[in-house]
């Protein structure tokens, strides 16, 4: 009689397969959620203090206080400290040849203008081309001889008031036309100045 061996299978169980003669075992579950009853709002995380967020703002504002204070006093206590700045010195007085090339632009500048002024002045029309042409002369020559400079601006002043005078404007706030103004007056002042730059030898 021959015996007979019995081999086991080469094909092993399926994993998942319980074995024989084991227990299958049940699949994980999902973690359980806390259940809120209802009526109840979920429970919320600690909040953290705010303290230190605002004691550490405090702290920073008040060293950029300091700070600023600080480089304030330093740029301020320099500038006290440092000289002051000379005065511009003042411009050299001018030569002679100076003053005699300003007094004579000066000069043949008020023959023309008075000249170019129609007479007898009737409108202030007459009278203001004549007297920006002398004005403009007398602020060009600042060296011309003090005399006739001084001659020329009251020659002006009173251009100027005949020309108000002509207006016929009467007087209200801030608009006052001069009632002082004479031809004769405004004559004198313009014979003057002939006077001087006819005499000017230079």
């Amino acid at each position: 009689m021959t015996t007979q061996y019995t081999h086991p299978s080469v094909v092993a169980p399926y994993p998942g397969a319980p074995r024989t003669g084991e227990v299958p075992l049940l699949p994980p579950m999902p973690p359980m959620q806390q259940q809120v009853p209802p009526g109840y709002p979920p429970a919320q995380p600690p909040r953290k203090s705010k303290g230190g967020l605002i004691t550490a703002a405090i702290v920073g504002a008040a060293a950029i206080a300091l700070t600023a204070g600080a480089i304030g006093g330093l740029i301020g206590n320099h500038m006290a400290t440092a000289p002051t700045a000379a005065a511009p010195a003042a411009p050299p007085a001018p030569t002679a040849e100076q003053v005699h090339v300003a007094t004579v632009d000066l000069c043949t500048r008020f023959a023309a203008g008075d000249r170019a002024m129609p007479s007898p002045q009737n409108t202030g029309f007459d009278v203001i081309p004549s007297y920006n042409y002398i004005a403009e002369a007398l602020r060009d020559n600042p060296a011309a001889d003090n005399a006739i400079r001084d001659a020329v601006g009251e020659s002006l002043k009173l251009a100027r008031d005949q020309a108000a005078h002509f207006s016929n404007t009467p007087a209200k706030g801030a608009i006052q036309p001069a009632n002082g103004w004479t031809v004769d007056a405004a004559n004198a002042a313009d014979q003057r100045v002939w006077d001087l730059c006819k005499a000017y030898g230079g």
